[in-house]
C-alpha cells in the first residue's frame, strides 16, 4: 500500500532507520540544515529507539532536567536533547559528540562549540509572534495557507491511502505555515536567528540587541558594591497576589489592560535606566 501510494505521488520509500541516517543526520546535523516541525518534540520522540535523562557537565548544565532521545545506534549520530520550559516552549539541540577544538586552541584557552543543530518548532514560533496558542489546523486557517490541514477520524485504524495522504498533507501544511511565519519574522528586520525565538520575550530581547542596548552589569563602571546591589535586589518583586475572601461566591470586576509593561515603563520614566551607561551612588 505504501509503495503504491509513493509511486503515484512520485515519492521515494525509505525505512525509518534509512531516513534517519541518510536524510535526517546528513542534512540536519552534518550540513547544518534547519529541522522544522509542528510540536517537534512529539515527532522526534516517535523516531526514537531509546531515551534517557539529558547528560550535563560542570561547564554546561543548560539541559539539566531535560531528556535525551536516541534516533540512531551509530555513535556519530548524536542523540537529541530536549528540555521543556512550558507547555509550548522547549529547548532542543544535538548532544555534544565530536569536539572541533584542536590542541593549539585548547592550549590558548579557546574552545570551538559543538555542532548543536538548528531546531524550529512552528507551534512555538507562532505563539511568540501572535501571543496565542495554535493547533496546526487553526494556524493554517489564521495564515490562510494554500494547503490547510485535512480532517480525519482514522487514527489508530488500518492504514489506508486516505490516511497516507492525510500524513503527507500535514507535512505540507507545516512547511507552508513555517514559510508564512518566516515572512512575518523577516519583516521585523531582526538579526537574531529565527531558531532562537521562543516567546514574546525573545522578540523583545532581539529588539534590545538590535538597538545596541547592553546589560547594565556590563556597562557599570565602577562596579557597584555587592552589599548595595543585594539590598536593592531584595526590594524587588515582579508581582503581588493577595487573597482575603476564599470559598465564597462574590460578584467581581476584572481590572486589566493591554501592554502593561511598556505602559508602566513609560509612566514611571524607567526607560532612562534601560539606556543608561551606568549609575552613581553615595552613602
Amino acid at each position: 500500500l505504501i509503495k503504491r501510494y509513493a509511486k503515484s505521488a512520485d515519492f521515494t520509500v525509505m525505512a525509518c532507520d534509512e531516513f534517519i541516517d541518510k536524510i535526517f543526520y546528513k542534512y540536519g546535523y552534518e550540513l547544518f540544515g534547519t529541522i522544522v516541525g509542528f510540536n517537534l518534540p512529539f515527532d522526534l520522540s516517535r523516531l526514537a529507539i531509546s531515551h534517557t535523562a539529558a547528560h550535563t557537565t560542570k561547564r554546561d548544565k543548560s539541559m539539566h532536567g531535560g531528556f535525551s532521545v536516541k534516533l540512531s545506534p551509530y555513535p556519530w549520530c548524536p542523540p537529541i536533547q530536549v528540555k521543556h520550559l512550558s507547555r509550548f516552549v522547549c529547548f532542543m539541540r544535538f548532544a555534544g559528540y565530536e569536539s572541533l577544538t584542536n590542541r593549539s586552541q585548547r592550549k590558548h584557552g579557546r574552545r570551538v562549540p559543538y555542532k548543536r543543530g538548528y531546531f524550529l518548532d512552528v507551534r512555538t514560533l507562532a505563539a511568540a509572534l501572535f501571543s496565542q496558542s495554535f493547533t496546526l489546523e487553526t494556524l493554517a486557517k489564521s495564515l490562510a495557507v494554500a494547503s490547510p490541514k485535512q480532517a480525519t477520524e482514522e487514527h489508530g485504524k488500518t492504514l489506508t491511502l486516505e490516511y497516507l495522504e492525510y500524513g503527507r498533507r500535514d507535512v505540507e501544511t507545516t512547511w507552508e505555515c513555517y514559510q508564512a511565519l518566516r515572512v512575518r519574522y523577516d519583516a521585523m528586520s531582526l538579526d537574531t536567528p529565527i531558531t532562537r525565538i521562543f516567546s514574546e520575550a525573545s522578540i523583545g530581547k532581539a529588539y534590545f540587541d538590535q538597538a545596541g542596548i547592553q546589560a547594565w552589569s556590563k556597562l557599570q563602571n565602577p562596579k557597584m558594591p555587592e552589599k548595595m546591589l543585594a539590598s536593592i535586589i531584595s526590594t524587588f518583586y515582579g508581582g503581588r497576589s493577595e487573597v482575603r475572601i476564599r470559598r465564597e461566591l462574590r460578584q467581581v470586576v476584572l481590572c486589566d489592560f493591554i501592554s502593561m509593561y511598556p505602559t508602566v515603563c513609560t509612566l514611571m520614566g524607567l526607560w532612562q535606566f534601560v539606556i543608561s551607561k551606568g549609575m552613581t551612588w553615595k552613602d
